[in-house]
């Protein structure tokens, strides 16, 4: 991957998605270890889950 090259466009990508992407980039480049990636990744899960989970409650109030 060059570094250099222009970023593609995040259109149409849930915070989430974002969150993992770069979770993914750090550890392909050796700045997070596989225990620090795989703490991570399960961290965005569960925090966008817990988002999901009182999302749903509010619309089943509605």
């Amino acid at each position: 991957m060059n570094l250099l090259a222009p970023a593609t466009d995040w259109t149409n990508q849930t915070n989430e998605e974002r969150a993992e992407a770069c979770a993914a980039f750090l550890f392909t480049f050796r700045l997070l270890g596989p225990a620090d990636h795989y703490r991570t990744q399960n961290q965005i899960r569960a925090r966008a889950n817990a988002q999901r989970e009182e999302r749903a409650k509010g619309s089943s109030h509605v």
